[in-house]
């Protein structure tokens, strides 16, 4: 699905937003409206990345006496984008 983004920062920072969006929805316990989120942006609009980028930021999650803010996860959160096997491998 085209987006507009006409750059990769920019597809990634908005992968964020979403992750974002999601987690919030997670940490309030609607079940229900975080897999219609989900659902919604990986099938709809096409953010592939975003199951990775769950299992990334969870380690944050569980890890906050470490990461005592998004920003000390931040940079470990872009590098996993390392992590991700293509579909041609």
């Amino acid at each position: 699905i085209k987006q507009g983004y006409n750059n990769w920062w920019t597809c990634v920072n908005e992968h964020i937003v979403r992750l974002g969006e999601i987690r919030i929805s997670d940490a309030m316990e609607s079940s229900s409206q975080t897999k219609k989120l989900r659902n919604y942006h990986i099938k709809n609009k096409s953010f592939i990345y975003l199951p990775h980028l769950e299992q990334s930021i969870k380690v944050y999650e569980k890890n906050r006496d470490k990461y005592h803010t998004f920003a000390d996860y931040l940079p470990i959160l872009l590098n996993s984008f390392g992590e991700i096997k293509s579909s041609k491998e």
